[in-house]
């Protein structure tokens, strides 16, 4: 039920943004109202995939690598749930699922690729795979490499074990 009015919610945050801008769309705010009504509804939707989510983030490289690992997994007859819209924070994910699930939040796809903007991975990682995954299945591995200099916008990725031991050998 509480899927359902997340839904509804949204594709009507979603209605008023493309009225209220001319019907060029909208991703954040609809994203910003499901997350904000219900912030449980990503990890249940996504936690009911069978073949779980790949996260695609780093400096460059997202959109060409995200297409590609579609492209493949298409090939081999999976149904593939990704965020096309161009939006790569997570209210853009979740603006994403609202043209992709039924009225009461059912996703029709075997796994999701997701491209994310690298401090938005971050978030988006930290949510945690859903307990129900075996343990196996519980891990997340970088697609693209994060280039030096963009490591600022990303703090925990600054709070690795001897990353101050290292940067005190820089100086």
């Amino acid at each position: 039920m509480r899927s359902r009015l997340t839904v509804a919610l949204g594709r009507t945050a979603r209605l008023a943004a493309r009225v209220r801008g001319g019907g060029s769309g909208g991703t954040a705010f609809p994203g910003l109202v499901m997350e904000r009504t219900d912030p449980g509804f990503l990890e249940r939707t996504l936690g009911r995939l069978p073949r779980g989510v790949i996260v695609v983030s780093g400096t460059n490289g997202k959109t060409t690598t995200t297409k590609m690992v579609v492209q493949l997994l298409r090939e081999q007859g999976l149904k593939v749930f990704t965020n096309r819209t161009g939006s790569n924070f997570v209210r853009g994910v979740l603006a994403s699922l609202l043209t992709e699930v039924d009225a009461a939040g059912n996703l029709d796809a075997d796994i999701a690729v997701l491209e994310l903007d690298e401090a938005h991975a971050v978030h988006f990682v930290a949510l945690g795979p859903p307990a129900r995954l075996p343990p196996a299945q519980r891990h997340a591995r970088p697609a693209r490499p994060l280039r030096r200099d963009r490591l600022h916008r990303l703090p925990a990725a600054l709070d690795r074990p001897g990353h101050q031991r290292r940067r005190r050998a820089q100086r």
